[in-house]
């Protein structure tokens, strides 16, 4: 039992710790550990190692969290995957935030709603700096421009919403045309996926037939030499 609950505790932190905050993810693991984890030795009075267990613990979840930060990262940089990722990462983003904003919720609450449904690390890393912006008293389209990684014309089209005061309506605007856009970069990723496919298959047909004829032309030459 006690192991599942202290699986469980680990867990619950890594989910509210963001991974770029290090030496307060640990600081928290450890702390929360000796709250929550008993002696096991309670006639003893001795601790069991709980301090080592702690900090080889929060060390593992944090690399675990720099590893998944690199990756998420890197799937961003790759040819033609990276840009369905982003467009379907904006089309989820903007279709979520229209849908709270038009619904009455403040923005910097729906914000916080629409990062919590991001996948990618590298991308919620970026909107945990919107949010906080934001929550500082600046506008949006101005915490986006402030990141660097969202393109212009989404913050324009956010600039223009806020302006008219129907930022409903443009995050909505925005989120169709980059869902057209996603459609368009996974038309291109099905037309070379086919290609690459037909290849593949060729070299494995090739290499199974080479291997045929040798098989054959050597048991005819063991058998001439006989």
């Amino acid at each position: 039992a006690y192991g599942r609950n202290n699986s469980t505790l680990y867990g619950h932190i890594a989910d509210k710790v963001a991974p770029s905050d290090h030496c307060r993810a640990n600081a928290i693991v450890r702390h929360a550990c000796r709250r929550a984890r008993p002696s096991i030795y309670p006639w003893s009075g001795k601790q069991d190692g709980c301090d080592d267990c702690d900090a080889n613990a929060g060390e593992n979840e944090l690399i675990a969290a720099r590893v998944r930060l690199t990756w998420d990262r890197a799937k961003l940089r790759l040819p033609l995957v990276g840009n369905v990722i982003e467009s379907r990462f904006y089309v989820q983003f903007l279709e979520t935030l229209a849908n709270l904003v038009e619904n009455g919720l403040p923005l910097l609450r729906s914000l916080e709603l629409s990062r919590d449904a991001a996948q990618n690390l590298h991308i919620r890393g970026h909107l945990d700096r919107v949010i906080d912006m934001v929550g500082d008293g600046r506008t949006f389209s101005r915490a986006l421009l402030n990141t660097g990684i969202f393109p212009p014309l989404l913050i324009d089209m956010v600039s223009v919403g806020e302006k008219t005061g129907k930022l409903d309506n443009s995050l909505r605007r925005a989120a169709e045309r980059y869902d057209s856009e996603l459609n368009k970069n996974l038309s291109r990723v099905m037309e070379l996926i086919m290609p690459i496919v037909l290849v593949v298959m060729a070299v494995l047909i090739g290499t199974m037939a080479y291997l045929m004829i040798t098989a054959i032309l050597q048991t005819i030459n063991n058998l001439g030499g006989k």
